[in-house]
């Protein structure tokens, strides 16, 4: 999936540090909305209607929350970035067979490829 996925513009596999095979729970890619040629919102929505479980990635920390929350120290222009630019593949996708998994990428590419008819509607 990962090799197959290597070349979509504005979507980037997080790399793993690890010493063996890396394993996952959920996949976090990094999604540029402007390079895709669709929003994350409709990027997200177009994939899971092609019955993949992706969503916007994980909310900050200071989005939606009190400030009184956590504390702040300078600018938080990088979660901000964070926050607004990934998006995650869920597990029961990667519980699936090899082939079942290749579909990823394909509906991921069926994607990008209707890109800017999605963006008209």
């Amino acid at each position: 999936m990962a090799e197959r996925l290597r070349d979509v513009p504005g979507l980037s596999l997080f790399r793993t540090r690890t010493n063996g095979e890396p394993c996952y729970y959920k996949v976090g890619f990094r999604y540029d909305a402007e390079r895709f040629g669709l929003t994350r919102a409709r990027f997200t929505a177009a994939v899971r209607a092609e019955g993949l479980a992706l969503d916007e990635g994980f909310r900050a920390l200071h989005v939606g929350r009190s400030p009184e929350r956590f504390r702040r120290v300078g600018s938080l222009a990088e979660a901000e970035r964070a926050h607004a630019g990934c998006v995650v593949l869920h597990h029961p996708v990667l519980l699936g067979s090899d082939e079942e998994v290749g579909q990823v990428a394909e509906a991921v590419w069926k994607v990008y490829h209707h890109a800017d008819r999605l963006a008209a509607v």
